[in-house]
């Protein structure tokens, strides 16, 4: 995401319009990458949906306090998941309009 290193080139790695953020990831909780990217001007517009299973209030707030676009829970079943994927694709991806990421700073 950051465009260090073999990923510099924008052209061939180009930022994402999109990214689903779960709360729990491996390395660092999803409210820390979100931080990390309100915190970057290049990355400041990107959309970002945590998709996640902690329905608890005060992650729901938090969220939305750094700068999440949208809070989602995750369904046990596997097919209401898909229903919601398919959702927030034509929500995000073919009705919202995205800022020109290029028109941010570096």
């Amino acid at each position: 995401m950051s465009g260090h290193g073999q990923y510099a080139d924008r052209q061939e790695f180009p930022l994402p319009t999109l990214l689903l953020l779960d709360i729990k990831l491996p390395r660092k909780d999803g409210f820390e990458v979100l931080d990390w990217i309100r915190h970057h001007p290049k990355l400041a517009p990107l959309r970002v949906i945590m998709l996640t299973g902690s329905p608890r209030p005060e992650d729901v707030t938090r969220a939305y306090r750094m700068g999440v676009n949208s809070y989602v829970l995750k369904p046990v079943c596997a097919s209401a998941l898909s229903d919601i994927l398919s959702a927030i694709g034509i929500h995000w991806l073919q009705h919202s309009k995205v800022p020109d990421l290029k028109a941010f700073p570096a």
